[in-house]
Order: C-alpha cells, then sequence, then structure tokens
C-alpha cells in the first residue's frame, strides 16, 4: 500500500486531485460533486499505479525464482518475438513438469527421469533445472512416481527397493546374500536386504524405515573392496559388491554361524559354472577377510 500511495503522489492526476479538492471546500455542494468525482478519478489512479507495479514485478515471480540481468533480457526479447537460448522455467509452458528452452517445453519430467534410467534423486532433478514446483506438479499429475523421501521413479517402475534405499542412502552397498541374488548367484529373493556401510557411518533414518535390514559395518580398508554395480530386476543400476567379494562374504558369514550353508555352496557351484570366474581374485578377497582356509575346505569338498 505505501508502494501505491508514493507512486501515486508522483503521478500528474495526484496534482490535480489535491486541486480539485481545494476548489470544492470553497464552493459548497458543489464542490461536494466535484469532489467525489475527484475521488473516484484518484482511486482509478491508484488501481492504475499497482497495475503497473505488479506489471513490473511480474517476471521476477516466475516460480519463485529471481532471475539475472541476462535472463531478464531473454524474457524481454521472446516477448518480442525474437529467438533466445536462454534456460528458464515458465509455468504458461510447463506440460507436467517440464524445462522451458526458448519458450518452447524440450523435456518432462517424466522423460528426463526415464534417460537417467528410470530414477532421479531430488538433488539430480535440480541440477538439471527442474524447480521443485515443477517436480510436484509432475508428481501430483501422475506423470512420475515416489520411490521414497527425495526419490522419484518412472510409472514402470514398481516398488523397486533396491533403487529406493541406494538412492536415498548413497553409502549403502547391497551386499552378502543381496548380492549374491542380484549377480545370479542364488535364486533366493532376499526377505530382507543385506547392505554395507563404513564403520564410522550411523544411519539412524536407515534403521528406523528398515527395521528388519541387516546392516554391515565396514572398516575404509573393506569398504570399497570390490565395489561395482549390477542392474536389478527392475533395470535399475545398483551398486553392489562383484562375485568374488560376495562369495567371500558369505563364506564369512557362514564361519560366524549366521548364513544357510545351502546358500554358500550354491554361491560357490554357481561361481565355478561361470566363465569369467577369476579364482586368484576369489582366494585374495578371502584372504582380505580372514577366511581362506574356508574356502579351501569348500574347494576340496567340491572336488
Amino acid at each position: 500500500m505505501v508502494c501505491g500511495l508514493l507512486w501515486f503522489r508522483r503521478r500528474p492526476y495526484a496534482f490535480a486531485f489535491r486541486a480539485e479538492i481545494r476548489r470544492g471546500s470553497a464552493d459548497g455542494a458543489r464542490g461536494k460533486a466535484k469532489t467525489r468525482r475527484a475521488t473516484s478519478f484518484a482511486c482509478s489512479g491508484i488501481l492504475h499505479s499497482w497495475q503497473k507495479f505488479f506489471e513490473a514485478l511480474e517476471p521476477r515471480l516466475v516460480l519463485g525464482k529471481s532471475f539475472s540481468q541476462k535472463e531478464k533480457r531473454a524474457r524481454r526479447n521472446r516477448a518480442q518475438g525474437e529467438s533466445s537460448g536462454s534456460r528458464l522455467l515458465d509455468p504458461k509452458t510447463l506440460e507436467y513438469g517440464s524445462v522451458s528452452l526458448g519458450g518452447q517445453v524440450t523435456e518432462t519430467v517424466a522423460e528426463h527421469i526415464e534417460k537417467l534410467g528410470g530414477v532421479a534423486t531430488s538433488s539430480q532433478l535440480k541440477e538439471a533445472g527442474y524447480a521443485p514446483g515443477v517436480i510436484e506438479y509432475a508428481l501430483s499429475s501422475g506423470k512420475i512416481d515416489r520411490l521414497t523421501r527425495g526419490v522419484y521413479c518412472s510409472l514402470d517402475v514398481l516398488d523397486d527397493e533396491f533403487a529406493a534405499v541406494t538412492m536415498r542412502w548413497p553409502k549403502c552397498i547391497l551386499s552378502h546374500g543381496t548380492a549374491l541374488y542380484l549377480l545370479g548367484l542364488s535364486d533366493r529373493v532376499p526377505g530382507n536386504l543385506s547392505v554395507s556401510v563404513p564403520r564410522d557411518y550411523n544411519p539412524q533414518e536407515l534403521r528406523r524405515t528398515h527395521p528388519d535390514m541387516r546392516i554391515h559395518r565396514e572398516s575404509d580398508r573393506l569398504y570399497g573392496l570390490g565395489k561395482t554395480t549390477v542392474k536389478d530386476p527392475m533395470g535399475i543400476i545398483v551398486p553392489t559388491y562383484d562375485a568374488e567379494r560376495s562369495i567371500a562374504d558369505i563364506i564369512q558369514e557362514r564361519a560366524k554361524g549366521t548364513a544357510n550353508p545351502q546358500i554358500v555352496r550354491d554361491a560357490i557351484v554357481g561361481y565355478f559354472r561361470k566363465g569369467d570366474r577369476d579364482l586368484p581374485k576369489l582366494a585374495k578377497m578371502c584372504e582380505a577377510l580372514g577366511v581362506r582356509d574356508e574356502l579351501q575346505r569348500y574347494l576340496e569338498v567340491l572336488e
């Protein structure tokens, strides 16, 4: 309101209004009519001032983003029909959440997530230029789905717990029985996921959300040993350990009495049927985990 009054005081009709008031006070009843006309004229002037104020402010209110001088010039150029290459977000050109390039919709949020493999985090989408409101609009309109907090996916990606956990908690590496299943060395679908995390990592929220998950804390020396990636059943690339590290992990679990011996046997048999097996690497992994002798006993039984 203060801005409008200050604007009004500088306009020509403000001086006319004050002059009419002075003349009206001297002319009696006739002056009252003039005063009413002057008041009406002044009110319309204030409304006009507010309209001009918001028209000047409107370009800065696109999705709550303040544009740089370069982006403002690009918007003015587009309004004049000139071509522009600035990448802006404009609600008038959004369709279920999209990136606007020169005023034209080029890629929706759903298309971008599909290009990333079907799953993307909110930080990945923001880095690509999608504002939070655009992501939320795509979600509410049914074009994308939410796997877990901060992780979005395409509609054809069903309840993918492998991707949901590793995307929300990037330090989690799928390991042990879960890794064997993803690598095709076990046909037992893991009821509860097994993940490995750094020893100094305290995933309290992960424990609250997945109380039945088996979380293995690893030293700095072992945490990254044998780390790789693999496609899960939904085709999403997730972090896991390679075959040699996974077999060494499950042998170690068996030595502690916490793994099913049949799972260990099936994993070793499946590994030896692979064409790309690497026995020296397997022996080195088992030695790093302190189960070299246990591996030797399994090999003797298989012979």
